[in-house]
């Protein structure tokens, strides 16, 4: 049944309604205090104020090893009040780093960079230094080496005192939205894969799904890893250390098959950069790392090129199949994904924007806002499209096997007139109606009832319909 225009209008209004309420009643009412972590957890900031090695004050938050030549140390009192189960609390990214309390001789605290595929370089750890009432007022030392492959970048930082687990949740508040985000787009991708295992090979799908689904999975894992909610609940830096630098580069080949199977003109050179890409990266990086003993910090901005270069590539794509098609008049139903994807590829061009803009400063830089956004769009609309297509793919097979059992009648070797009742039978009751008829033309334009299927307790009509005009009678039926 076709739902009306102005149905579809009021629908898309009272949708708008309901999401309008739901926000009002999370976020401005009482019940927002259950997603408001910050005013739960609060911790003061313990970043600011110390003294470097030079003697000058500084910040945490916005000063590096480098600056140092790659190692230093920082000093700054700790409070005249220290509460029991308080601890100092930090951030490091890429450095070894020391920590003593009060006297310099005595080490309080010591985290080590180990070895990972990447190089010695692990992105950020969090850490959490045992004091106590005693140590108030005490002296921090605080010794920071940049580990050895990653450009003399080692940093410390968000440095608090407090409990450890008001740290951990100070630290997830700004990343649960991200998260949450990121979980999301993993599981939508997986679900994508079941929905594919699940419709039976001989039906032919519009595009590779399980592309699709691969592509998600493996962006959704590296936009959790990124977020370091894992990192601060469970540790496994060095883990999601190679998940950072691998599975968005191995998403590139899925994501071009997925692409290119939407496509009517589908050039050999597109496809074969989806799969010469990540191995030329993977190949860069494997040469750098093994065989010059480089990290892959030294390849940052050569991998966000790549990233770059595959969007700038699936805009090629679309373009060259929108110009194919319009010169072929071939009809596409692309809209759905030329605006997930618009979404997609403008957020993770806002994203690679943003990093390299902040490259220095990594302890504060939240990557993929945009991105995992721009993925949920894609994501949603991608799964309207197979939706709209299972159900138009359902009506088709209902069709045809409609039409198969008319034919199947038809061929029997019964005589004429048992075959058209049964036919007349068979679409009234696959049809649900009251009755089914077959009009012939007897003379001029008039036109007489000849065969009829009535449902039980459905009086019968055929004696009365007979020498109808076609016109006002005939001819509204086709209407």
């Amino acid at each position: 049944m076709k739902i009306p225009r102005i149905l579809k209008i009021y629908l898309r209004i009272y949708l708008c309604l309901l999401i309008l309420l739901i926000i009002n009643l999370i976020f401005f009412t009482d019940f927002k205090k259950y997603f408001s972590i910050s005013e739960l957890y609060e911790v003061s900031d313990f970043s600011s104020g110390w003294t470097d090695e030079r003697g000058m004050t500084v910040d945490l938050d916005e000063v590096s090893s480098m600056e140092y030549g790659g190692e230093t140390e920082y000093y700054k009192k700790l409070p005249p009040t220290i509460r029991i189960n308080e601890e100092l609390c930090f951030v490091s990214g890429n450095a070894n780093v020391q920590v003593f309390v009060g006297d310099k001789d005595s080490l309080s605290y010591e985290y080590t960079a180990t070895w990972n595929a990447t190089g010695m370089g692990y992105g950020k750890a969090y850490h959490t230094v045992n004091i106590g009432p005693v140590d108030a007022g005490a002296v921090v030392t605080m010794r920071v080496k940049a580990v050895e492959d990653t450009k003399g970048a080692g940093r410390v930082g968000k440095i608090a005192i407090c409990e450890a687990p008001v740290f951990r949740a100070s630290i997830l508040k700004n990343r649960l939205i991200p998260f949450i985000l990121s979980v999301f787009i993993t599981i939508s991708g997986i679900l994508i894969v079941i929905i594919r295992l699940g419709i039976p090979k001989k039906q032919s799908l519009p595009y590779n799904l399980v592309a699709l689904g691969v592509a998600i999975i493996l962006s959704g894992i590296w936009c959790i890893g990124d977020t370091g909610v894992l990192q601060v609940l469970f540790g496994h830096v060095g883990f999601w250390r190679v998940v950072e630098y691998s599975f968005l580069m191995c998403s590139i080949t899925p994501w071009v098959a997925f692409v290119m199977s939407l496509v009517k003109n589908k050039r050999k050179m597109f496809v074969q950069f989806g799969f010469i890409m990540p191995f030329v990266m993977g190949a860069v990086m494997v040469i750098g790392r093994f065989v010059f003993g480089k990290g892959l910090e030294h390849f940052g901005l050569l991998i966000y090129f790549s990233y770059a270069l595959t969007l700038g590539v699936v805009i090629a794509i679309a373009v060259d199949n929108a110009i194919y098609c319009r010169r072929n008049h071939v009809r596409t139903d692309l809209k759905l994904f030329y605006i997930g994807g618009g979404a997609f590829i403008g957020g993770a061009l806002i994203d690679i924007c943003i990093v390299l803009a902040s490259y220095r400063n990594s302890l504060d830089m939240e990557r993929g806002y945009f991105t995992r956004i721009g993925i949920c769009v894609l994501v949603v609309l991608m799964i309207i499209r197979v939706m709209k297509w299972w159900s138009n793919e359902q009506a088709s097979i209902a069709i045809d096997r409609f039409i198969n059992a008319i034919l199947q009648y038809s061929m029997s070797t019964i005589d004429s007139e048992t075959k058209i009742k049964l036919v007349l039978e068979y679409m009234g009751k696959e049809l649900k109606a009251d009755r089914t008829y077959i009009f012939e033309e007897v003379e001029g334009k008039l036109f007489d009832n000849t065969y009829e299927w009535c449902r039980s307790g459905v009086s019968s009509e055929i004696d009365n319909l007979k020498g109808l005009p076609y016109e006002g009678v005939v001819d509204t039926w086709y209407e």
